[in-house]
Order: structure tokens, then sequence, then C-alpha cells
């Protein structure tokens, strides 16, 4: 019985430690998953299908939207909202994305400008090595009727 009440007990505390934080944005109450804590966070969350993105700072959570006009062309409001909410900087939006890396790197870039304590995220970068002969064998080539394994 003392197992069994034992697995409960540390289901449900790994339950608690993984759920999402709850924020309310217009009335409206959401499930966000925090991707940059700082002076200014990056929350967002997949919702009804659509990403979804916010930024927060200190008490106040804007949503970073991006909707159509008449002509179908998109308005990019989040990046006025991103110059809006960041105004101590000259960190420009104008090439920022509506995708999740992209908002992390603008986000962070604007947190270690702000604050002289905040340690960015560091990329991790992808390593190439060319060789000319990489990957070519000779095994073709070799005549081999009887399957002999080549040493």
């Amino acid at each position: 019985m003392k197992k069994y009440i034992l697995s409960f007990v540390l289901c449900f505390i790994t339950f608690f430690c993984v759920s999402q934080e709850t924020y309310t944005v217009n009335g409206k109450s959401y499930e966000l998953k925090t991707e940059v804590s700082g002076t200014i966070d990056l929350l967002w969350n997949i919702i009804d299908g659509n990403y979804r993105y916010f930024a927060k700072k200190g008490d106040a959570i804007v949503e970073l939207t991006n909707t159509k006009d008449d002509n179908n062309k998109y308005k990019e409001e989040y990046k006025t909202i991103l110059e809006g909410i960041t105004p101590e900087t000259s960190l420009s939006a104008a090439k920022v994305k509506l995708t999740l890396a992209s908002l992390h790197d603008y986000i962070d870039a604007y947190n270690a400008l702000v604050d002289t304590n905040y340690v960015a995220a560091s990329k991790a970068k992808l390593l190439t090595r060319f060789s000319v002969f990489g990957g070519v064998t000779n095994s073709p080539f070799v005549k081999n009727p009887d399957n002999i394994k080549m040493g």
C-alpha cells in the first residue's frame, strides 16, 4: 500500500512540475510555455492549431499578431508591438519574422542590451566538413564473383 501511495505522490509532483503556467490576456486564459525569461518574456503555445506568441513585460502581456488586410497582405502588427515594448533600445524589428526562432533572437538581444546580468542562450553551430573523396569507395570497380568479404 505504501508503494502505491508513494507512486501516486511522485506522479502528482511530476504533473505539477511539467505543467504550463496559465496567463490571462484580454480576459481569456491561456496555458503558455515560456521560451525566453528576462526583462521581456516570450510566451507561446499552439492554440486551435495555430501558433500564438505573447510578450510579457512586467505584468502586461500582449499578443503578437499578424493579420491580413483587404488585399490579402499581412499587416505585420507584431513588429510595431515589439518596437513599442522595446523603446529603450535602438533594436529594429524590421527583419523579425513571426516564428519562434526569430522572436527568440530578438527578445534575447533586447534582454541582453537592457540587463547586464542576462545570459543569452547560445546557439549550436552546425559543423560541416568537405572532402573530395568523402564516401566514395572503389568496391563497385573490383570484381568479386565469389562474394568474398573485402579486407
